[in-house]
């Protein structure tokens, strides 16, 4: 347990009590300054990292604390763990466990890669845990959550690789913020009898501060680490509360979305005991319809705008979140049309903006303009239309190259390049075309890679392995796809209705940069 610097410190948590529910075979609190453990094998210095280390007072909670400061190690620096746990999980090493940090980064190194765990004892392969570029928490390339610069939290990695799949799960205060898989049994996540904290093979490290680790020899449930809370300058509790109430958090607590569009604002994280039951209010009035830990909205309006909370319930026992979480929806910013093409004069010249380029001869020679009557192929809403007749001659088995289209949109969304805008078809495909991938978006200018959005053979809206909605076949549709790359967010629309059945993606990335 941490030790901290105040004269007199009183505790009250209702309704928990101190349980021990699974081994803590190491913990480290520095309290006396040094490596010293408060339960289990000192941590050691690897190299000169003792030169580096530093120790001071910093408060966490309204209360002060010692905690360490780590250096952005070298390869030949770090600390290294004992962690005192025997081979589990079936194999020959350990491979269910649980680890725990109380830490902060100043802003000095937001927005770099920062190691947490190494497995490897000869620091001689990348990391095993990072706080990536975003601020995410995970590895190979799947990032949960957001670090907060200057800002302690309490993170947690619950390990079990003798489970098929989510092997890893990850906490931030106490609130899971993702799962991913990871090798199985005795591989690269399980654990030698030691392993290093915050250095990497090549040195992607930041500095930073850490109050109290610890190791469990067990995989913790959510309901325990949501029960160890948040940080607090008395470190990690030794012994696991039991929460003999309904609790619940919200994350996070304001949210800013914008009017008209699909929006996830509120998370509720609950423990308690027997089958939990959510209902969203909006200031006080209950919401219709949202009764699910997430509070989201298909079409989100300036009306829904407002002070949130959850109330929880088990049957026996409600709770309701508090303080209530503050949504503010923005108006829609106006849409303006960079670039319009309607093919009324037979040819690429645009209604507004710049004419479309046929990308090579053969593109020049596979396209015809006429009228829906022309063609025999349907009208649109009841009247004949000039349009446009793409056959390509190279379908299947080479590149058809299609048209260059300069939207003449300035970048946006906070990156180097355009990271929001709004692309609208009126299609037809015919019956013919049914069963193959359709590519309707290319971004790579040199068509030299897989396209970026498809009509794929059930005539299904998508990229990714990720398809939505059902084109009908010889018939004209509006379809329209809404990108917002600063949340990673792409909408799919079909004459007007939103076909996308549920949030895709992970957690935000952030603009698009390169």
């Amino acid at each position: 347990m941490k030790r901290t610097i105040t004269t007199l410190i009183i505790t009250l948590v209702l309704g928990c009590t101190g349980v021990a529910r699974a081994t803590v075979t190491g913990q480290w609190d520095f309290n006396s300054s040094n490596l010293t453990a408060t339960v289990g094998a000192d941590l050691a210095y690897y190299g000169d990292t003792e030169l580096v280390t530093t120790f001071t007072t910093a408060t966490i909670g309204g209360s002060n604390a010692i905690v360490m400061g780590f250096p952005a190690a070298t390869v030949s620096q770090g600390y290294v763990m004992t962690h005192g746990i025997a081979p589990n999980g079936g194999g020959s090493y350990v491979n269910q466990y649980t680890l725990i940090m109380d830490i902060m980064f100043p802003a000095a190194s937001s927005g770099t890669w920062r190691s947490l765990f190494q497995t490897s004892t000869a620091n001689a392969n990348d990391g095993d845990l990072f706080v990536n570029t975003a601020n995410g928490i995970g590895i190979s390339g799947a990032y949960s959550g957001s670090i907060l610069p200057d800002t302690w939290h309490r993170v947690a990695f619950v390990f079990d690789l003798a489970l098929p799949s989510s092997r890893l799960r990850k906490f931030i205060d106490g609130v899971e913020v993702g799962a991913q898989n990871l090798d199985g049994l005795d591989g690269r996540w399980s654990l030698d009898p030691t392993a290093f904290l915050f250095t990497d093979n090549d040195g992607e490290t930041a500095a930073g501060f850490v109050n109290s680790i610890q190791i469990h020899d067990v995989p913790l449930t959510a309901g325990d680490i949501f029960a160890l809370g948040k940080p607090t300058a008395a470190g990690i509790p030794t012994t696991i509360p039991v929460l003999t109430n309904v609790v619940v958090t919200v994350t996070p607590t304001n949210q800013t979305a914008t009017a008209q569009m699909a929006a996830s604002c509120f998370n509720a994280a609950a423990v308690g005991s027997g089958t939990l039951t959510y209902q969203w209010y909006r200031n006080g009035v209950a919401v219709a319809g949202q009764t699910n830990p997430q509070l989201r909205f298909q079409n989100l309006q300036l009306s829904d705008a407002g002070s949130y909370t959850v109330v929880v319930a088990n049957g026996l026992q409600t709770v309701t979140s508090s303080p209530p979480a503050v949504l503010t929806v923005e108006p829609a910013p106006l849409a303006l049309v960079t670039g319009q093409w309607d093919f009324n004069q037979g040819d690429l010249r645009a209604t507004m903006g710049q004419p479309l380029q046929y990308a090579d001869a053969t593109v020049q020679a596979d396209v015809q303009f006429g009228s829906t009557t022309l063609f025999g192929i349907s009208d649109i809403a009841g009247q004949p239309a000039n349009v446009m007749l793409c056959n390509p001659s190279t379908s299947g088995y080479t590149n058809w190259n299609g048209f260059i289209l300069t939207h003449g949109i300035s970048p946006n969304g906070g990156g180097n390049r355009v990271n929001q805008y709004t692309l609208i078809m009126d299609v037809l495909y015919p019956s013919w075309s049914s069963g193959f991938y359709r590519a309707l978006w290319q971004t790579d200018l040199a068509n030299t890679n897989d396209s970026d959005l498809f009509v794929n053979g059930p005539n299904a809206l998508g990229i990714s392995q990720t398809y939505d909605g059902e084109l009908s076949l010889d018939a004209w549709h509006r379809i329209v796809f809404t990108f917002d790359l600063t949340k990673r967010e792409l909408g799919k629309y079909i004459d007007g209705t939103n076909v996308v059945a549920a949030p895709k993606g992970a957690a935000p990335l952030g603009p698009h940069l390169v």
